[in-house]
């Protein structure tokens, strides 16, 4: 463990949005920093985007993220058994899908780790875009192909963390705004809905403003 450390920190990974096109400057290390100030080693994951944005590919850049952060934990003076994510939007949708798949040998399979590489014990999610039916449909429905990147352009149910939520899903805290005009809330309510009925332990936070894209909250 490094010197100027007198105890291991917790982590949290922050996972950006940007509808798979880009990864927000403003969720990324405004949001990291506001963690640190509490105490946590917090890491920002640049993903693939655009073209390079369907699954798998985004989700090998997170899983393997999260196995350097626990491979280099004395480094970096952390707690291996104490990782967050966090993920905002299509951040979010990253973040909870690749939750759900943490115990599915698919996808262990596919990204080539065990499920103790791959297991973060909180989840937590910032007016994620993770139920995807809906998303993709609208997508098509207003006509905005160009301006998401090629998940969100078709479905498949394996990067579909609403469908592939089950009742091991981490501890998760979901938090959203009623006039968010990109992502409805609706859907994180659907999702919070569905954890409850599985027996998640979850915890929702629903406010009357902040619109869509708001990071830190403190605008």
């Amino acid at each position: 463990m490094s010197p100027w450390l007198n105890k291991k920190k917790p982590v949290m990974l922050v996972i950006p949005g940007g509808s798979y096109m880009y990864c927000s400057d403003r969720e990324g290390l405004p949001v990291a920093f506001k963690f640190m100030a509490k105490g946590y080693q917090a890491f920002v994951l640049n993903y693939h985007v655009k073209d390079q944005s369907d699954y798998p590919t985004p989700f090998l850049d997170l899983a393997n993220a999260i196995k350097h952060i626990k491979d280099h934990a004395d480094e970096y003076g952390i707690d291996k058994n104490e990782i967050s994510i966090l993920g905002f939007s299509a951040g979010g949708h990253l973040a909870g899908t690749y939750a759900a798949l943490i115990d599915n040998e698919e996808f262990q399979k596919e990204m080539g780790l065990s499920k103790e590489e791959l297991e973060i014990k909180n989840l937590v999610l910032g007016y994620p875009a993770l139920h995807l039916k809906p998303v993709v449909d609208a997508v098509y429905q207003y006509k905005v192909q160009d301006k998401v990147g090629e998940l969100f352009k078709n479905y498949k149910e394996i990067k579909d963390g609403y469908t592939m939520a089950h009742k091991n899903m981490p501890i998760t805290f979901v938090f959203h705004a009623i006039d968010d005009d990109v992502v409805p809330a609706v859907l994180s309510i659907e999702y919070v809905n569905r954890l409850l009925s599985l027996g998640v332990e979850v915890e929702f936070y629903l406010s009357s403003l902040g619109g869509h894209g708001f990071a830190t909250g403190d605008d």
